[in-house]
């Protein structure tokens, strides 16, 4: 499935795989020669989950592939591989054209691991990773430069235990609960590094919890349906006990408060949020995002991502459109509800935009601190 459809896979699918093999012993040998010859044989256009859950295992258990393994239930054999074609393929998943920041994160987290565990290549592994020490992307350039650090002699203690071989998931896979796992699987994947991935931002004063960007809001919108879990007692205790006195629009009109500030100007790209909250339910907000291309160039693959404080919960929709098109000609809009618990805390936020100019990735963060209704 990885092999065809990998790019298709939500990453809870690798987390998945990853889980079931670290779970299974006998998987750890197998498991890992057979990603491994599917690595080298799909390069370059390689699946990307293939390319993330093989490099994950070739670097855990970089030792097996130094042995020959069979599987009793399917008959196959897999010789021996050597250190060189260990790295060599390593090298080339660097070099690809189609290999994301990620990609390289993951890519050279696989390659320290094999080259300290094993005591061998560390010449090969310094010219790798002094490729990127000076690399655009701060996540490679943190990344490489804390990994050539870990060469030094006084730091051998501290190179065991930060590369030692992560322990199998506890959470198993496909839980109901989706955001306990996503957040133990991202941590399994991704928590060996002495970085954080682009793509998780670190955890900031806010207490905001960045591995579950827009799924606890998500979660805490289906658990409302149901009778089982999380009752509220106090659930409605706004709502009007005679609706029929004057008509909706009426009271809606009287309620209903406005506002409107620019949240973010950057690049060409515009974010106004308009406020929308309901006096009867001071608790809860509605945010509408408003997207603006000032450019002459069209914004494309567009994602937009939001972080709040736990005692916020927060449901993100999806945008009008993943396009920004160019010269003011269309605003996108997004839609975020938020309901704060704690009334004596402020709403604040931490926003993340992604977006594509041509071949280059922009990515753009920002904290808003205060919002005019609150």
């Amino acid at each position: 499935m990885l092999s065809i459809a990998g790019n298709c896979c939500d990453v809870l699918i690798a987390c998945a795989a990853v889980s079931h093999i670290t779970h299974s012993e006998a998987l750890h040998g197998f498991a890992t020669h057979k990603l491994f010859r599917l690595l080298q044989e799909e390069l370059p256009r390689v699946q990307i989950a293939l390319m993330h859950v093989a490099l994950w295992c070739i670097g855990e258990f970089s030792d097996r592939l130094l042995e020959t393994s069979s599987s009793g239930d399917f008959g196959d054999v897999y010789c021996a591989v050597s250190l060189s074609d260990i790295l060599g393929l390593i090298k080339a998943v660097l070099k690809s054209h189609l290999a994301t920041t990620l990609t390289r994160s993951y890519a050279t987290t696989a390659l320290m691991k094999i080259v300290c565990r094993l005591q061998q290549g560390q010449a090969e592994c310094k010219g790798l990773l002094g490729y990127f020490v000076t690399s655009l992307s701060l996540e490679l350039q943190q990344r490489s430069c804390e990994y050539m650090s870990l060469f030094e002699d006084q730091r051998q203690d501290l190179q065991r235990q930060a590369l030692a071989r992560m322990p199998a998931m506890k959470t198993a896979p496909f839980r109901n609960d989706k955001e306990s796992m996503d957040r133990s699987c991202c941590e399994n994947m991704t928590g060996e590094t002495a970085g954080s991935c682009v793509d998780h931002a670190p955890t900031d004063l806010l207490d905001l919890d960045w591995k579950d960007i827009g799924q606890r809001s998500q979660k805490h919108a289906n658990d409302a349906d149901t009778s089982t879990r999380n009752v509220d007692l106090f659930d409605d205790i706004f709502v009007e006990k005679n609706p029929a006195a004057q008509p909706e629009n009426a009271v809606e009109e009287q309620t209903q408060t406005h506002a409107s500030f620019k949240a973010f100007e950057k690049g060409g790209l515009t974010l106004t949020m308009a406020l929308s909250k309901d006096q009867l339910s001071p608790e809860k907000m509605e945010i509408t995002c408003n997207f603006l291309n000032h450019t002459i160039t069209d914004f494309n693959h567009f994602v937009f991502q939001a972080a709040v404080p736990k005692y916020v919960f927060m449901e993100l929709k999806p945008p009008s459109a993943t396009t920004i098109p160019a010269n003011s000609n269309w605003i996108v809009t997004q839609v975020i509800k938020v309901n704060n618990t704690v009334s004596s805390k402020p709403l604040m936020m931490r926003v993340k935009i992604q977006y594509m100019v041509g071949n280059r990735q922009i990515i753009e963060e920002a904290q808003i601190s205060s919002f005019p209704l609150q």
